[in-house]
């Protein structure tokens, strides 16, 4: 699969590197993958009925102590805010208390040098990654002086070619990386960046806002990823009991 995949980017290059041929040739790959018939997880080599992927760490967000209960999350339970004030980033830590992971999620408001200022401000808070803080996202050289401020920096979710997730392990030396399947050239792209990011020591966690067939795929990829969703177009399908998700089975179920 990934050499068809290899073979008809280079054909249709001319149609541009990344945004809607980009999101069509992932599709493409990820139903690819469905034809053995087999549920993804099986193919990644997992086998258990809650099977919890070899290729990242789980990434629960928007938990709430209050919900863990509730839930059933016994480990992993972590705040990604979108509040990116001091005081406010400084609320939640108090809210949650120290030993709960916090994350902030700036969505590129600041420049690299405001970026710096606001991480070293972050620093008494600990936060678990201080994603997408800075704009223009794929300046590399300017997220590694960012990186070097002492607050964990995760981006990716802008990322519109294998190269860009390349860029920012490599160049930017980030210490998550986003990618997203429906993005990036599907499953077969994202298994040679998560053997890339794990030989380089980057952790990767992808980045999943969908709510159709890349969901799927990424609870596929990322088994025991939890996500809140008011309404759900997969009913009870993709909620977390017990601390566990049920992958979904059978051909045709993950894409």
């Amino acid at each position: 699969i990934a050499a068809l995949m290899d073979d008809l980017a280079r054909k249709l290059h001319n149609c541009g590197r990344n945004g809607p041929l980009s999101f069509a040739l992932s599709g493409l790959d990820i139903a690819l993958w469905d034809i053995p018939g087999k549920p993804l997880y099986q193919l990644l080599g997992g086998g258990s009925p809650h099977p919890r992927s070899r290729l990242c760490e789980p990434v629960a967000l928007w938990q709430r102590r209050s919900r863990r209960a509730q839930c059933g999350m016994r480990h992993g339970t972590r705040l990604c805010a979108h509040e990116i004030t001091v005081s406010e980033v400084a609320a939640a830590r108090n809210a949650i208390g120290a030993d709960m992971p916090l994350m902030v999620d700036t969505n590129c408001p600041w420049s690299a040098d405001e970026a710096i200022a606001m991480a070293r401000a972050f620093a008494p808070y600990n936060l678990h990654w201080l994603e997408e803080p800075m704009w223009p996202p794929d300046d590399y050289a300017a997220l590694a002086r960012v990186r070097s401020a002492g607050v964990p920096i995760a981006v990716g979710e802008n990322a519109g070619t294998p190269i860009d997730i390349e860029q920012l392990i490599d160049v930017a030396k980030v210490n998550f990386v986003q990618p997203g399947e429906t993005k990036i050239g599907g499953m077969s792209e994202m298994q040679r960046l998560t053997a890339l990011a794990a030989a380089r020591g980057t952790k990767l966690a992808p980045h999943s806002p969908y709510f159709g067939p890349g969901l799927i795929a990424t609870i596929h990829i990322c088994a025991g990823f939890y996500c809140d969703l008011e309404a759900s177009p997969f009913g009870d399908q993709v909620n977390a009991t017990a601390g566990s998700m049920t992958v979904p089975q059978g051909p045709g179920a993950w894409a």
